[in-house]
């Protein structure tokens, strides 16, 4: 079921007009609905692997400093040329060992840097370029948000030019550091920010249909001394139901459960006597997706492994050894 069929389905059970005729108060509240009851769904214990991917990215010699856009968690790291998983370490730990990243060798850890809205800040202090990869955007204003020269903030905005390379802000040409970048509206292309020219080097990218970009940064230890693949297993970020077309992450047969929670949502919002049987069958149903995604899972014997290494017996999508 797309989101369209999902309001369809909505609308019946709560007696009000079905898409394309839906009231827009009433239309956006339900596809709020749906999308809040989607992120609870896919943050619970059981359900999270749902987002689970692998990605890579290729680390550049003498550089300690990494992102990876639109993630939720690194939840591990490692390498095949050096058969080697990375292991986590805190920030604090990284000062204390190596304070000096200029010192290069063949990474063991990564260290979370916190959530950016850029993937790099400027090298020096800057001029600051947008541009996007479609000629039709020449509506959309995007926004910058950052330190110049001084430690001033500065708060600037531009309205996009297509595929011609317009300067932020062409009165402050010291840029040292960019707290925020977003677009007033979806672009129909690729807009990307750059340093010094729009054939400068990349700072953030916001990809097609979104108004800003979340970065996960990252630091590796110690500094790469060479090229290496990274092979990185992630949380995906959860991707709300922005058009009339898009499917839910939920697997297909458990599609219900958004529309449960919806119509449950709504009767709360309208203090309706049928909140509470709305909520039993809404967590009946979770319950039933509970199991459906572990009872497949196959444990092994607590006598061919030790408790290190032993598999959960509640299935293979909990922590090992519980």
């Amino acid at each position: 079921m797309d989101r369209l069929a999902l309001l369809t389905q909505a609308a019946y059970r709560l007696n009000k007009t079905p898409p394309p005729d839906m009231d827009s108060a009433t239309q956006a509240r339900l596809i709020g609905f749906l999308n809040q009851r989607q992120r609870r769904l896919l943050s619970l214990p059981g359900l999270r692997h749902l987002r689970n991917a692998t990605v890579t990215f290729n680390s550049v010699a003498d550089q300690p400093t990494y992102a990876l856009a639109n993630i939720a968690k690194i939840s591990r790291m490692f390498e095949t040329t050096n058969d080697r998983t990375l292991y986590e370490m805190s920030q604090q730990d990284y000062r204390l060992i190596q304070p000096d990243t200029t010192i290069t060798g063949t990474p063991s850890a990564f260290i979370w840097t916190g959530r950016q809205e850029v993937a790099a800040q400027p090298s020096n202090a800057s001029s600051l370029f947008v541009v996007s990869s479609s000629a039709s955007d020449t509506t959309q204003t995007c926004y910058v948000t950052g330190v110049i020269t001084g430690g001033y903030p500065v708060t600037a905005s531009v309205t996009l030019t297509g595929t011609t390379a317009v300067n932020v802000a062409s009165a402050t040409s010291t840029w040292e550091r960019v707290d925020k970048f977003y677009l007033s509206a979806v672009a129909v292309g690729t807009v990307t920010l750059t340093e010094d020219s729009g054939g400068g080097a990349t700072l953030g990218v916001i990809p097609i249909g979104q108004t800003t970009t979340d970065y996960t940064g990252f630091s590796l230890w110690m500094t790469p001394s060479s090229v290496i693949t990274y092979y990185v297993d992630i949380v995906r970020a959860v991707t709300d139901l922005a058009q009339s077309t898009d499917v839910p992450v939920l697997p297909e047969d458990f599609h219900d459960v958004l529309l449960l929670g919806c119509v449950m949502d709504e009767y709360q919002h309208l203090s309706d006597s049928r909140y509470e049987i709305a909520a039993m069958e809404y967590t009946k149903r979770v319950k039933e997706l509970q199991y459906w995604l572990s009872e497949t899972a196959i444990g092994q014997p607590f006598s061919l492994a030790n408790q290190w290494q032993r598999p959960s017996q509640l299935g293979a999508w909990y922590p090992a050894g519980s």
